[in-house]
């Protein structure tokens, strides 16, 4: 702007530089001051203090932004007096989700923050980095999709855009990504509608009282008919936004469809998962009835306090039916701590309606022996350890499989020095695992040098391998380690944590170079 306001990409300020430097029209060199930045589009917000206007570009209105138009990619190389110009076409608009064209026009480093111009001289929009991520999800962060270096992919904010937040931006707070706060059906989000499965606590979703296996119909009042449509009308809005959205609820004669008024949210909450207290027996093929077989309670649970009992069957929560375990860590997953929940349960011939205030996770940890009537197994002659090697890595790793056979045991990777260590933990832990249904699988470093990081790729392949051939239970399927190997266990753990349920680390801290979720 003509007052020293100037729009940058955010991919030269990731390092947050503690002083800016601008270089004027006339050559001068002034400081800047970083007003706030954009984390929905990557975009930062200087100003400068000056005493001459500033010359401001015209931009080309989002409307007449075509396919097939000349662009030019402007910026500056390491040599500041030279400008380093591309030429291309515009290749697509209305891209990420509706918050960038795109240009075949070499773009780099020397080009982010710099304009993407038509052969008018009019500025289409603020070159910047971008990346799709899983899921049609794109990542949010300053760098992601640096590595399209020179493509022919490369991405530029509309100037227009830019001028129409320039009032709000000014004010000094960052524009940051609207929430909803919903997880959605799964499946290709091009051609999955948007029904949900799960609502965020205290999200805007929960607060406009969403509910799982509703569906989202229309945005401001134009249809929606899948998840990625969902995403056009989502992902370019900032927090503070409001949206009026169309819902559907229930099937047949009782469906209805209503609007409900949404305010997007900055952040959303760290999950927090609500505890009931079943421990559910593993499903059997000899299972006939419908539900959840409850094999014991956690003392003092809301399940315990409620009148649950172990041989009870689970068959709804709230008002979701529960006719398999999978169904019912669903409905756990959209509920909260302190909701009070109605418990349908068959005991025997039976139908029981219960009630149970839910809780947090508890932190103490129990034994097995503290849970109901379990006992240590008589697992006779003590069991040999068998051989598990994968063809393309030198080592080998052991297990112990025990002798009662379960549909989906839990696996226990643990990660030794040596033989002499891997002896003294299958001491330890054998009678836990003929006990309690798990295997236990020893794994070695590849090197005599020990364990490193380079090991990673191992344990993943490791890891996958016994969950295919034991078919374990990844909510039972642990990886250990001590000192470097417990480092390994917290980065594999951390990183794969679909796969993995927890992590025992004796004397190891955690790596530097992990990124921890907030929950």
């Amino acid at each position: 702007s003509a007052d020293g306001y100037i729009v940058s990409s955010a991919f030269s300020f990731a390092q947050r530089p503690s002083s800016i430097v601008v270089g004027m029209p006339d050559g001068k060199q002034v400081p800047a001051e970083l007003v706030a930045r954009d984390l929905n589009r990557m975009l930062v917000l200087l100003k400068v203090e000056i005493d001459q206007e500033l010359p401001v570009p015209a931009f080309v209105p989002e409307r007449e932004i075509a396919v097939g138009q000349w662009s030019l990619a402007v910026g500056r190389t390491f040599q500041s007096e030279h400008v380093d110009t591309s030429l291309g076409i515009i290749s697509a608009t209305n891209r990420m989700h509706g918050r960038a064209v795109q240009t075949d026009a070499n773009v780099s480093v020397a080009n982010y923050g710099g304009p993407l111009v038509d052969i008018r001289g009019r500025v289409f929009g603020v070159l910047v980095p971008m990346a799709p991520g899983p899921g049609g999800q794109e990542i949010e962060n300053e760098v992601a999709g640096a590595e399209f270096y020179d493509s022919g992919i490369g991405f530029a904010v509309p100037l227009e855009h830019v001028f129409t937040v320039l009032d709000r931006w000014r004010e000094g707070e960052d524009l940051l990504p609207g929430k909803l706060g919903v997880g959605l059906k799964g499946g290709s989000p091009y051609v999955t509608p948007p029904e949900i499965v799960s609502v965020w606590p205290n999200s805007p979703a929960a607060e406009a009282r969403w509910k799982p296996e509703d569906l989202i119909v229309a945005v401001n009042g134009k249809a929606v008919a899948t998840q990625s449509q969902l995403q056009f009308f989502i992902r370019p809005r900032y927090a503070g936004d409001k949206l009026t959205v169309s819902l559907r609820r229930g099937s047949g004669a009782e469906v209805e469809e209503f609007d409900t008024e949404i305010t997007l949210a900055a952040k959303l909450a760290s999950y927090r998962h609500a505890f009931l207290g079943v421990l559910p027996a593993a499903p059997t093929e000899e299972q006939k009835d419908p539900g959840v077989i409850v094999e014991t309670i956690w003392p003092g649970s809301p399940a315990a306090k409620a009148g649950i009992r172990a041989g009870d069957r689970l068959t709804k929560l709230g008002e979701t039916e529960t006719p398999q375990l999978a169904a019912a860590l669903d409905a756990m997953k959209s509920l909260q701590p302190g909701e009070e929940i109605d418990l349908t349960i068959a005991r025997g011939e039976e139908e029981l309606k219960l009630q149970a205030t839910l809780t947090t996770s508890p932190e103490e940890i129990l034994s097995s022996v503290d849970l109901a009537d379990s006992k240590p197994t008589d697992a006779g002659a003590p069991r040999e350890l068998e051989e598990l090697k994968l063809p393309q890595f030198p080592q080998a790793a052991k297990f112990l499989a025990p002798e009662q056979k379960s549909p989906s045991p839990g696996l226990l990777l643990w990660l030794v020095e040596n033989e002499k260590e891997g002896q003294a933990v299958v001491e330890a832990w054998r009678e836990s695992c003929e006990r309690d249904g798990l295997v236990l699988l020893l794994a070695q470093p590849g090197s005599e040098s020990g364990w490193q990081f380079e090991d990673l790729e191992y344990l993943d392949q490791l890891a996958r391998t016994a969950r295919g051939r034991f078919k374990a239970d990844p909510r039972r399927t642990i990886i250990a380690g001590r000192d470097k190997a417990g480092q390994l266990a917290y980065a594999l753990g951390l990183r794969r944590r679909q796969d993995f349920s927890g992590v025992i680390a004796d004397n190891a801290p955690l790596p530097r170079t992990l990124k921890i979720p907030d929950n």
